[in-house]
């Protein structure tokens, strides 16, 4: 597996985060398609999308570390916001807000290895 930090996302990187957007919406509880940003409080029950469009505009802007198989192909992705703060974290702001986990394949290995990415720019941003 291979691992690559993007601050903007391509045409083919970005259509492979739909994909795998779309088929992780019901693994979230509300779905992804109930939401309108990665930072609602409020959901909408009645929101009858299919599919997290609103969700995905949201994050598609955000940095992003892919994760691609041997073959080059997009098989999960992490979004976060550098510098995020808000009203409910302020003793922890700025900070590196993960807003989305969605893999397609999952390893043990891969649960290691970005949990290592995780604590390492934690400890790094902390000096």
């Amino acid at each position: 597996m291979k691992y690559s930090l993007k601050n903007n996302l391509d045409k083919d990187e970005s259509k492979a985060v739909w994909k795998i957007l779309c088929a992780c919406n019901n693994d979230f509880v509300p779905p992804l398609s109930s939401r309108f940003s990665t930072s609602d409080i409020l959901f909408e029950e009645d929101n009858n999308a299919e599919l997290p469009k609103q969700y995905f505009e949201s994050i598609i802007d955000q940095n992003f570390i892919l994760v691609k198989d041997t073959d080059n192909k997009v098989i999960g992705f992490l979004s976060f916001i550098n510098g995020y703060s808000n009203q409910y974290l302020l003793k922890f702001s700025p900070s590196n807000y993960i807003s989305t986990i969605c893999v397609t394949q999952i390893t043990e290995d891969w649960v290691l290895e970005l949990n290592y990415i995780i604590l390492w720019n934690k400890t790094y941003h902390q000096h």
